[in-house]
């Protein structure tokens, strides 16, 4: 419950940011760092009750093609950038921990990275469907590498010093230490398995530090006597569940203007695919406390021509309907 209440707001942080020349920019005009947004994260944690010991990993651009690097402190948030948010916090006075992964977009996610997440999501899919109260776990690696090989990526199994594509382990058991037993690791000694009462992860990657991309998929899974059962499920994990998640409360791009006056904009209907930036339908523009009123237009237009219409602004909050 902690790590989803803090994700959201992770999310509502991001999304409540102007954009300026692709990057998230303060209210003073000056970009958004990773540090910034870390910081926040260590807090929020901490009003909820819970410790993070070991930090987190907020790592965006080439950082996310990085398996475990934790993101620069002072990095930028670059829209269409692929942002690996591990988040693994434990209970106060050194509890058990809790381990979880999502990658995100800001604004947009071009093309190749939807096709890199799709490869990833459907791994995740085909994985967690196979997990078997018994199963042993050196099996589900190897079963992981396979589908990722089939999919073209290379593997720590085919090429085991790889840098690129899958590089990693399944998972790794998760307790009062946040890497326990079982093991993942792809060796015929692993005799490890999915015994009733383990906590393991299961985080499929894929890893193109050279592409500034990287993506993982990460939930904290508990063993039964009957299968299996996802503590994170409630946290977006498909393309269009994410995409809800950083459009939530209406807010998915500030476009800049120097001017003294302020308002928002919501959209009937909307397409926002750069670089364009046309908007369809009816806008409704209220400026507020400057008694301007509303003003409606019809029709498609460029970022262009909306500030053309709508020039006395400093900047427009673009807001669903």
């Amino acid at each position: 419950r902690i790590t989803v209440e803090v994700v959201d707001k992770t999310a509502n942080f991001l999304m409540s940011h102007a954009v300026q020349d692709n990057l998230l920019v303060k209210e003073d005009g000056t970009p958004l760092t990773i540090g910034n947004v870390k910081r926040r994260i260590s807090m929020w944690l901490a009003a909820q009750g819970a410790e993070n010991p070991h930090g987190v990993i907020f790592a965006s651009g080439r950082d996310a093609g990085i398996p475990h690097s934790s993101g620069e402190e002072a990095g930028l948030l670059r829209q269409g950038e692929t942002i690996v948010f591990d988040i693994y916090p434990c209970e106060a006075g050194g509890g058990y921990h809790y381990d979880f992964t999502r990658t995100w977009c800001l604004g947009y996610a071009p093309d190749d990275v939807q096709e890199l997440y799709t490869d990833v999501l459907t791994v995740y899919q085909q994985i967690m469907g196979e997990l078997r109260t018994g199963g042993l776990c050196r099996a589900y690696q190897e079963m992981t590498c396979e589908l990722f090989e089939q999919q073209g990526h290379m593997t720590i199994k085919s090429e085991p010093q790889t840098q690129e594509g899958y590089v990693h382990s399944l998972g790794h058991g998760l307790g009062l230490n946040i890497h326990e037993y079982p093991s993942f690791r792809l060796s015929s000694a692993n005799e490890h398995r999915l015994e009733p009462g383990v906590v393991v992860t299961i985080e499929p990657g894929l890893y193109y530090p050279e592409r500034n991309m990287g993506i993982r998929l990460e939930d904290t899974v508990v063993i039964t006597e009957n299968g299996c059962e996802v503590l994170s499920s409630a946290i977006p994990r498909t393309i269009e569940e994410i995409e809800a998640l950083m459009k939530k409360d209406g807010m998915i791009q500030i476009l800049k203007k120097a001017d003294k006056y302020k308002g928002n904009l919501s959209l009937a209907s909307r397409s926002l695919a750069p670089p364009g930036y046309s908007f369809h339908g009816i806008a409704d523009f209220d400026v507020g406390q400057k008694g301007y009123g509303s003003l409606n237009f019809t029709g498609s237009f460029t970022k262009t021509e909306v500030f053309k219409k709508l020039d006395n602004l400093e900047y427009i909050n673009i807001r669903y309907p």
